[in-house]
């Protein structure tokens, strides 16, 4: 395939009162390659601000988003041979920021995202981190009639001095394709997710913790049934299941030296640092003798443990 594309963008802030802004902006993209028919988007974007001193204020974002088909994205590893319209995002955010004591804010925003023109995507069912995708058993293609992603987020944020600060945030989210009139969770949904960090930073020292916990992501059941001499794998719905808890605390120390013409930084962290057990994947065995009926044994893989690392960057 050969083409081009081309973007084009314009906006304009406006000072209502001294108390409201208005940003509003208008984009236009359009793809050579993808066809007369498909290949120019327009996307207009609004976005209001309103403060009540400067302790407080309220946001409203609207716009729609546009994503296409880069000219190397042809899914050739999956068998497709044609690219796909423009997919289309419709996002709505409602957000406030208040201010408190000395250097605490806290955000609030309720999202909703909708999606429409989904292109057909591959994922594999039981596993979602496979070294070579396209040559496992549990590969399927999954072509939604839309998607929507909606939920709330709060940040806790803490700025005690130039050198320690900290945050926290909590996100209540759904996120789901909608396949034969049915919403069925995506893969990376998770309902609950907590995060939160530590930075500690005089002189030449850096210190920094990370915490991080969320829902387990959705898997799909499996069980096996025989065919006359064959064997076929049967799933259950799609993403119905969902894997245990993810939890995870990094720790970095780090001590930078200044060298007359450059910037040495010598550091040290690990991931995991409890060596929490998180369950990633699925994995399926199955087990038959001559005369009884097949066993399917499901076993659960994980993501890493405890991972140190040591390491040196130089900057000149």
């Amino acid at each position: 395939p050969s083409g081009g594309r081309y973007s084009a963008y314009v906006s304009d802030r406006w000072q209502v009162t001294p108390d409201l802004v208005l940003d509003s902006g208008l984009r236009w993209d359009r793809q050579t390659y993808l066809g007369p028919a498909n290949g120019s988007q327009v996307s207009p974007r609004f976005n209001l601000l309103y403060s009540r001193g400067a302790n407080l204020d309220f946001r409203l974002t609207w716009g729609q988003y546009h994503q296409s088909q880069q000219i190397h994205q042809m899914q050739v590893e999956d068998g497709v041979e044609r690219f796909f319209p423009s997919q289309q995002a419709d996002h709505l955010i409602l957000g406030t920021r208040f201010s408190f004591g000395q250097g605490w804010t806290l955000r609030a925003e309720a999202f909703d995202k909708k999606y429409s023109n989904l292109r057909p995507r591959f994922e594999n069912l039981l596993d979602p981190v496979p070294l070579i995708a396209e040559f496992e058993p549990d590969r399927i293609m999954v072509s939604p009639e839309s998607g929507r992603s909606r939920g709330v987020e709060f940040t806790l944020q803490y700025v005690a001095n130039e050198h320690i600060n900290g945050w926290a945030s909590y996100t209540l989210s759904r996120v789901t394709d909608r396949i034969d009139r049915i919403n069925q969770p995506r893969n990376w949904d998770q309902r609950h997710s907590f995060q939160a960090g530590l930075a500690y930073k005089k002189n030449q020292w850096e210190i920094g913790l990370a915490a991080r916990a969320r829902s387990g992501w959705p898997t799909t059941a499996a069980s096996v049934q025989r065919d006359e001499d064959e064997l076929e794998l049967i799933y259950g719905p799609r993403n119905a299941e969902n894997l245990g808890s993810f939890a995870n605390f990094d720790f970095r120390i780090a001590r930078s030296w200044q060298l007359p013409d450059s910037r040495l930084t010598a550091f040290f962290e690990i991931n995991n640092a409890f060596d929490h057990r998180n369950q990633c994947c699925l994995d399926y065995d199955v087990e038959e003798e001559d005369e009884d009926p097949p066993v399917l044994e499901r076993s659960v893989n994980h993501w890493l443990g405890a991972s140190p690392a040591i390491g040196v960057l130089w900057e000149f």
